[in-house]
């Protein structure tokens, strides 16, 4: 049956507010899961999962923890085998997890995730362990993190290589929503939280030179815009900082 006939059929109600947007596109579909390149062995943490069509893919070939927190789309994440239904907000979730390591272990991550939380639901992933994921997100979204003038894609090369694998037209959802692109990322290890901390910091004067930030910056970085530093002069700049 057709995505956008089932969910008319089962009296699914897409609620804009909560950045529910469903992709429609089997094909999408089949090559997300198709990326995660999934085993018996592994288990996938899917975020808005939403009424399953990716959640089913999945399951075929591993086991997953299937997170979504509006309880009406939970129901019909209960009927699919190999699926353990987490109801409630991933974010409440993973940082459960940060505590008690024995709570929802994963090493693949999947999701057509909520476009207006985009970025503090990739930061919460990238505090924890897993290999591979796979998501669909917002085009612009997708470009930042391959834009070296931006701080998440400086922090992204230092834990979680991101490549833009395909595009999704906005009319691919249902209801329509804003042209996505699905990207792969590969995580070499767990994000660098004083990294971040200082990048978040550097980048409120994105346009400003260097040394207008850091007092002692090193002479060769000093005229530098902030936009314009690379992962390794980040890092020295964080050096030249803690000698202050």
């Amino acid at each position: 049956m057709d995505l956008t006939d089932f969910i008319k059929q089962a009296g699914i109600r897409p609620d804009k507010r909560k950045d529910q947007h469903f992709l429609i596109d089997s094909k999408i579909l089949d090559y997300e899961a198709e990326l995660l390149d999934l085993q018996e062995q592994d288990v996938v943490l899917e975020v808005g999962a939403g009424f399953g069509p990716l959640t089913i893919r999945l399951a075929r070939k591993s086991r997953v923890l299937a997170v979504e927190i509006d309880p009406e789309l939970a129901v019909f994440l209960r009927r699919i085998r190999n699926t353990v239904t987490m109801n409630n907000d991933v974010m409440k979730i993973l940082e459960e997890a940060r505590r008690d390591a024995r709570m929802g272990a994963f090493n693949k991550v999947a999701g057509n995730i909520p476009y207006s939380r985009s970025q503090e639901i990739l930061l919460e992933l990238l505090r924890h362990p897993w290999s591979l994921g796979v998501m669909c997100v917002q085009k612009e979204f997708a470009a930042k993190l391959s834009d070296s003038r931006e701080k998440l894609c400086l922090l992204m090369q230092d834990c979680c290589s991101a490549k833009i694998k395909a595009g999704v037209p906005a009319d691919r959802f249902y209801p329509p929503a804003v042209d996505s692109s699905i990207i792969l990322l590969k995580q070499k290890k767990r994000m660098d939280e004083e990294l971040w901390k200082f990048l978040r910091r550097l980048f409120r004067s994105r346009n400003k030179n260097v040394s207008n930030v850091i007092g002692n910056a090193p002479a060769r970085l000093a005229k530098k815009k902030v936009h314009e530093l690379t992962l390794k002069e980040v890092r020295e700049l964080m050096k030249a900082e803690k000698r202050q």
